[in-house]
C-alpha cells in the first residue's frame, strides 16, 4: 500500500512552534484569574526554550525524554519535550521524514509514551495535545515499527481524542492532515481508527468545514484506508464519491485532486459497484482535466499532488494514477471505454507524453513509471472490440509518442512492446 499522508503536510504544520507560543495569550479570559495568567507566561517560556532548542541539529533524545518522564505530571514539562523533539521532526518538502534513528530514539526512550499518558491526564490542554500529537505522528512518519508500537500504546487513541475534543480550532483544522501517519504501513491502526469513529469524524470534518484544505485532509486519511473492505464501505457510505467529485470541481488548486485520483485508482478502483458510482459522479472529465492542469502547474513551480513539486515526484504520481484509473475502468466496460475515448482520452495521453516527456519517479514508498501505465491504457482504449479506432488521429498519434519515448529507453517496456505489435497490425500502414 502507498501511504497516503505522504506529505499533505503543506497545510501549515508550520505553525508548530508559532501556534503553540500564542496559546497562551488566548488561553486566559478573565484578566483577574491569576492562575491562569501564571500558567500561560510560564507556557510562553516553556515554548521560547523550546523553539530555541529545536535549532539544534543535534538533541540529546535520553535527556529530553528523562526530563518527560520526571515532571510527575506537570504538562509543561512534557509540552517542552514534545515541542522539541517535534520540531526537529517535521517533514519536509519532497516526502522526507526524520532518521529512522531519531524517530526510534523518542519511542525506545520513553518519549512518546511520557507524551500520550500526559495527554490522557490533561484532554483539556490544547497546547500540550497539539505538540505532542504531532511529535507522536511524526515519531510514525514511513516508520512501520513505530506505527505498530504507538497504536498499541494508545497514541493514536490519543491524538484522535485531541482532534474530537478541538474539532472547530483553526490550528487543529490547518494542520491535522498528518494523522495519517498512524496508518501508513499499519493495517491494525486502520481498523482501530475505524473503531474509534475516525472516519465518521474527518467526514463530517469536511463538510462542517469544507474548504480545499479540508478535501485535502480528507483524501489524505481516505488514501490510508485500502487494507480494509470494511473501511472501504464506510467511506462510500458517507458519501465519499458525489463529495470528492464535488471538492475536485470546486477546487481547482489545491491537492486534493491529486490525492483524490490516487485514492480511487487504489482499492476503490476494485469494486465494479464503485466503477460504476465514480463514472456516473464525473470521474472521466475530472481525470482528464487533472492531466491536462498538472503540467501547468509544474511549470509554475507547483503540484496539485501531497508529493509536491520536487523531482516531479508529484507530476509523476498524478499521471500513473489517472492513467491506471482510466485504464481500470476502460476494460471489460464498453460503455466507458467508450465515453473515454469520445471524451479525448487518447489525446489527453498522447498531450500528456508530449508535454512532460518519459515521467518516472521513486519515492519513500515505491516508485511510479508513467509510460507502461500509458501503454497499457492506450492499448485497453484502442484495441477493444467495436470501432477501430487505431487509424484515428489520435491513435496514430499515440503510437508516434510512444515510440519516440521507447526509443530513449535502456530495456524494453512489455506492455509498451504489446501496444506497438497491436497498433502495427491494425491497418494503419505505420
Amino acid at each position: 500500500m502507498a501511504p497516503a499522508s505522504v506529505a499533505c503536510l503543506g497545510f501549515a504544520l508550520q505553525f508548530l512552534l508559532f501556534s503553540t507560543y500564542s496559546l497562551a495569550n488566548d488561553a486566559c479570559y478573565d484578566e483577574d484569574d491569576t492562575s491562569c495568567a501564571v500558567s500561560a507566561l510560564q507556557t510562553q517560556v516553556v515554548v521560547k526554550r523550546a523553539a530555541k532548542a529545536s535549532r539544534h541539529s543535534k538533541l540529546d533524545v535520553a535527556a529530553i525524554a528523562n526530563r518527560m518522564q520526571l515532571s510527575h505530571g506537570n504538562p509543561l514539562g512534557v509540552l517542552a519535550g514534545c515541542i522539541e523533539l517535534g520540531a526537529v521532526m517535521l517533514p519536509g518538502e519532497g516526502i522526507t521524514a526524520a532518521s529512522p534513528d531519531f524517530q526510534n530514539a523518542v519511542v525506545q526512550t520513553g518519549a512518546a509514551e511520557s507524551a500520550i499518558k500526559a495527554m490522557q491526564a490533561n484532554p483539556n490542554d490544547f497546547a500540550l495535545g497539539f505538540a505532542c500529537a504531532h511529535m507522536l505522528e511524526f515519531s510514525c512518519a514511513w516508520n512501520a515499527v513505530n506505527q505498530e508500537v504507538l497504536g498499541a500504546a494508545g497514541g493514536l487513541e490519543a491524538a484522535l481524542s485531541f482532534y474530537k475534543r478541538f474539532p472547530d480550532n483553526p490550528l487543529v483544522l490547518s494542520s491535522f492532515s498528518s494523522f495519517g501517519f498512524f496508518m501508513d504501513f499499519d493495517p491494525r491502526n486502520v481498523r482501530i481508527f475505524y473503531q474509534l469513529g475516525g472516519l465518521d469524524f474527518f467526514f463530517d470534518e469536511a463538510r462542517k468545514h469544507y474548504s480545499s484544505n479540508m478535501m485535502g485532509v480528507l483524501q489524505c486519511i481516505c488514501s490510508t484506508q485500502s487494507t480494509h473492505k470494511e473501511n472501504l464501505d464506510r467511506m462510500v457510505a458517507l458519501g465519499y464519491f458525489p463529495l470528492t467529485m464535488k471538492g475536485m470541481q470546486n477546487f481547482s488548486d489545491g491537492i486534493n485532486r491529486g490525492e483524490a485520483v490516487f485514492v480511487m485508482s487504489g482499492g476503490l478502483s476494485e469494486n465494479p459497484i464503485w466503477q460504476n458510482e465514480m463514472y456516473a459522479e464525473g470521474v472521466i472529465s475530472e481525470i482528464l482535466r487533472l492531466m491536462a492542469d498538472e503540467p501547468k502547474s509544474y511549470d509554475l513551480g507547483t503540484s496539485l499532488d501531497p508529493l509536491g513539486h520536487a523531482n516531479k515526484a508529484g507530476m509523476t504520481r498524478i499521471m500513473y494514477s489517472s492513467l491506471s484509473l482510466l485504464g481500470t475502468l476502460a476494460k471489460g466496460n464498453a460503455t466507458r471505454r467508450d465515453a473515454i475515448y469520445k471524451a479525448g482520452g487518447v489525446q489527453a495521453i498522447v498531450d500528456m507524453l508530449q508535454h512532460v516527456g518519459d515521467l518516472h519517479a521513486e519515492v519513500s514508498f515505491g516508485s511510479f513509471d508513467v509510460l507502461p501505465a500509458a501503454c497499457d491504457t492506450l492499448g485497453t482504449l484502442l484495441g477493444g472490440e467495436g470501432e477501430p479506432n487505431m487509424v484515428t488521429v489520435p491513435g496514430l498519434g499515440a503510437r508516434k509518442v510512444v515510440s519516440e519515448l521507447m526509443s530513449q529507453r535502456s530495456h524494453q517496456i512489455p506492455a509498451c512492446g504489446s501496444f506497438l505489435a497491436l497498433t502495427s497490425q491494425s491497418g494503419s500502414g505505420m
